[in-house]
């Protein structure tokens, strides 16, 4: 008996102190976000005429996907490709008001079609320029059933006037340079990457992402360094492997 009283304290010590190790401010930031993302998520509904499911992502603060179908929206008898085109803008329209993108930055993919399901991707641009990993709305119909699934990725990216880009060469040799100084180059390192692109990035500092800037990023071996286009100023993130 004893020994089953002494396992029992010494659990619930244990959650004790685990309960009281976790950021009271995290666990209230993050209940705050998921109310507001539940208002919104019930604000669409109510204005849209959305019937269904819709999950949030309460890091990027975005309603994240759609399953259901829409009250005053019939696909069912839909069969042409500009017909489709036409429902799927309609569709878009409906989200504008409660997505991160504005129209002027979504650009429209080419439709596809398979096993009862047809698709379209909108890509976010901003000044011309992607975003990394993000910036995108996929809204797909299942005929089958008869609904619309949507993805939305999109971000907050202002629209100002990008001016005095430095150039690729430029800023490989900023990235170059610092590479020069880590553990990873070597003389196999090769001296150009044909994987330097230039996009729209948001870095993370402190744990709180910052606004989007147009940055080069340059992929060596272990690391890739984002330039900021304009300023030339720069920081580092381990690569994913699908970079290289």
């Amino acid at each position: 008996m004893k020994t089953r009283v002494f396992l029992a304290i010494l659990l619930l010590t244990v959650v004790a102190i685990l309960y009281c190790s976790d950021d009271p401010s995290e666990n209230t930031e993050y209940q705050r976000k998921t109310r507001e993302l539940k208002a919104l998520s019930d604000r669409f509904k109510a204005e849209t005429g959305f019937e269904g499911t819709i999950e949030n992502n309460p890091e990027l603060m975005i309603l994240s996907k759609f399953t259901g179908s829409f009250k005053d929206i019939d696909m069912k008898n839909v069969t042409d490709s500009l017909s489709t085109r036409i429902v799927f803008d309609d569709v878009l329209n409906k989200l504008l008001p409660f997505i991160s993108a504005p129209k002027n930055q979504l650009e429209k993919y080419e439709l596809r079609s398979s096993s009862g399901t047809t698709r379209i991707r909108y890509y976010q641009t901003v000044n011309g320029y992607s975003i990394e990993g993000l910036g995108f709305i996929n809204i797909a119909y299942d005929k089958n059933r008869d609904l619309f699934t949507i993805m939305n990725v999109t971000v907050n990216v202002q629209q100002t006037t990008v001016t005095n880009i430095i150039s690729e060469e430029a800023a490989f040799k900023i990235a170059r340079t610092a590479f020069e100084q880590t553990e990873y180059c070597n003389e196999l390192t090769p001296t150009w990457r044909s994987k330097t692109v230039i996009q729209y990035k948001s870095r993370q500092v402190n744990g709180k992402a910052q606004p989007y800037r147009l940055c080069w990023r340059v992929t060596f071996p272990g690391l890739s360094y984002y330039i900021d286009a304009e300023t030339s100023e720069w920081f580092h993130e381990g690569y994913v492997i699908n970079d290289l």
